[in-house]
This record gives C-alpha cells, structure tokens and sequence, in this order.
C-alpha cells in the first residue's frame, strides 16, 4: 500500500478556485438523441436501485450535448413508468429483476425525448423510439424522420 500521509499537509493547505462555467441547461423542448450508456447503480444516499441513461442530442443546435436520465426504483408508480420507457423502446422483460441483465440492450438506441426543465432540475421524457433514423457525419438525418430543428 502507498504512504501518502506525506501529502496531507501539502492538500490541505492547497486553495482551489471556485469553477465558474457557463453551462446552461438545455431549453425545453423535443430532442434525437442516442442511448450512450445504460447502467443500473445506486442513488448516493439512499441506497436504492437507478436505472441511469446517459443520452447525447444528435441532431440541432444542441448537437453531442449529454443529457441524463435517472429513473430511482422506489415505488410502484415509479415502476410504471419505468415500465412504459422500456415498452417504448421495445424492451420487454419477464421479470424485474431481469434488468440487471439486460439494461445494456438500451446502448446505441435513437429516440425521440422531451426536455422539462423546473428550477435546478431537468426532466427527460422519452416519446418514441426512432428506428429509421439515420444519423450522415454532419449529424443530421438523412432518411426516415423530419428534422423538427
């Protein structure tokens, strides 16, 4: 194991700016994104199963910004909903408990979703999964979908 106990005081005594970025959250509105990642985790504090999808926009002005979708597994109703985005998407599962699994299945899907933004937090909605899009180089579509940008 390394020692860095030599480095305690050195950390401790090192200040560090405040980071200021001009990041803005991504106005309201439809967006084509593609599933970049899908993992099930654990929210921080409380410990409960999270279905995380991190999505990037495709097409727009908003083009390979990240928007993330956490989906707490804590109720029933959260389970609803959960269970409507995964028929959207065209998973089905026997059981639950088959996601831990299967969650990956979401990566490299291109839907349609719905951005609401209240206060601090953003809300992703997903409409509709978008199997014939295609997405040229430029990163705008070039079959099957009306670019609504």
């Amino acid at each position: 194991m390394l020692d860095l106990t030599v480095y305690d005081e050195i950390y401790e005594a090192t200040e560090v700016e405040e980071q200021k970025t001009d990041f803005k959250p991504i106005p309201d509105g439809n967006y084509n994104v593609m599933i970049m990642e899908a993992e099930l985790e654990e929210t921080k504090e409380s410990r409960k199963p999270m279905i995380v999808l991190q999505m990037k926009v495709m097409v727009g002005n908003h083009t390979n910004r990240v928007l993330f979708k956490n989906s707490v597994i804590n109720s029933a109703k959260s389970l609803k909903y959960i269970k409507k985005d995964f028929a959207v998407c065209g998973l089905k599962l026997d059981k639950f408990s088959d996601i831990e699994n299967r969650v990956s299945e979401l990566i490299g899907l291109k839907l349609e979703i719905y951005v609401k933004n209240k206060g601090e937090n953003q809300n992703v909605y997903i409409n509709k999964c978008i199997d014939d899009m295609s997405i040229d180089e430029s990163n705008s579509i070039t079959s099957g979908y009306s670019n609504p940008f």
